[in-house]
């Protein structure tokens, strides 16, 4: 793929001539699925706009790593340039429908991205063995355990290559301002030392504007509310499911994709070949038509919550606490209410060797969590719960 780029609107062009086993890999069946899975999920019901994919986001990641190797150059292999590359690349690969909410049918997008990795069958394992990539070392690196640590920090840390494409990538997509960097100031102003990926104490004032962006973007976007409400439809429908078994013979002779998701309901083994199938069309799809072949009026009023957000709501557990007094209808707790505790995802990873190094005018090296910056961000990490309301449980 000679002469390949990519226009994007946040790195202008991503530049797929750097090494040809980028372009083989991209190609694959394996990841061009990544464009038919939203990076976002279900958040394009409430922002509208944020309907980019896993796959430019892939992509993103990929050439972030890039620049930041280009500044590294000699200090760095060939064979660890390109490990990282591909690692940067591949980091997501799998991912369900509708990204991480999927996780709570299909497990661990990190465990399906190695199961991928390592099947004799996947067309990235054949690229891969093709460029004697060794799988073994770039698990390591997904595991936060190659022995060359800055390594797993560029691909796995608190201002990782993913972080920095996901933030920059959905706050543009949103609409919003939060999580921005100047990507090229940053690159001017790191260096490797001791075997650690360390930025000079003059990127201090950056680096705390991305990360309060990305507490901001978790508030307000990740874990915003009525996505949640969204969310947890998506899981009372394959909940319903799971208990109507005595309909499963309508919905697999009337159903064209229901061998696709039967599995979840049916609680069992899903095989990597049919995950590889799954993607927000045929998970969009299969709901569609569960919707048209039952009669379940439970079924439906869920269905119709996820798809417009009119038979749920949310509010606070104690709020919650007194409605449920002064109502005459009965509480079914799996179908009236949800409640559900909401950290706001870590903003710093509790392993020592992941936070952010600094470095200042005498290369002395400064550990971020051992600054005030530090504590005072931790604190703005709150926790609460809410409760999903079925609107019709309220007189």
């Amino acid at each position: 793929m000679t002469n390949k780029f990519i226009k994007d609107p946040i790195f202008k062009e991503i530049d797929l001539n750097r090494d040809p086993i980028i372009g083989e890999l991209i190609s694959c069946k394996e990841f061009q699925r990544l464009q038919n899975i939203m990076q976002l999920g279900i958040c394009y019901k409430l922002f509208p706009t944020a309907m980019h994919s896993r796959y430019i986001h892939s992509l993103g990641a990929y050439e972030v790593a890039s620049r930041f190797l280009d500044v590294i150059g000699g200090k760095c292999s060939k064979k660890h340039k390109r490990l990282v590359q591909v690692a940067a690349l591949l980091h997501d690969l799998g991912h369900g429908p509708l990204s991480h909410v999927f996780e709570r049918f299909g497990g661990s997008h990190e465990q399906w991205t190695l199961d991928i990795i390592v099947s004799k069958k996947s067309s990235i394992n054949k690229v891969l063995k093709k460029y004697n990539i060794d799988i073994d070392e770039l698990i390591l690196i997904y595991q936060n355990k190659h022995p060359i640590k800055w390594l797993n920090q560029i691909i796995s840390s608190d201002l990782d290559v993913d972080r920095i494409d996901y933030l920059l990538r959905d706050s543009y997509f949103i609409g919003t301002h939060y999580g921005t960097i100047d990507l090229d100031i940053l690159l001017r102003r790191f260096e490797i030392i001791n075997d650690t990926l360390v930025f000079s104490i003059k990127n201090f004032n950056m680096i705390e504007s991305f990360l309060l962006g990305r507490i901001y973007m978790n508030i307000d976007i990740y874990e915003n509310k009525n996505l949640m409400v969204y969310e947890w439809t998506l899981e009372l429908i394959f909940k319903r499911l799971a208990e109507l078994k005595d309909e499963w013979p309508i919905y697999e002779k009337n159903i064209s994709i229901s061998k696709k998701y039967d599995w979840i309901y049916k609680k069992k083994e899903v095989s990597l070949d049919l995950y590889l199938e799954l993607d927000d069309s045929s998970l969009i799809t299969f709901i569609n038509e569960v919707a048209n072949v039952t009669n379940d009026e439970l079924l439906i009023f869920i269905i119709e919550g996820f798809k417009t957000l009119k038979n749920f709501s949310y509010t606070k557990p104690e709020d919650f606490a007194k409605k449920a007094k002064i109502t005459n209808k009965e509480v079914h707790k799996d179908y009236i209410y949800s409640e559900k505790t909401i950290k706001h995802k870590a903003i710093f990873s509790k392993e020592a060797d992941k936070h952010i190094v600094f470095y200042d005018s005498e290369n002395n090296l400064i550990e971020f969590k051992k600054t005030k910056l530090f504590d005072n961000l931790e604190k703005q990490v709150n926790i609460s719960k809410i409760v999903l309301l079925n609107n019709n449980f309220i007189d």
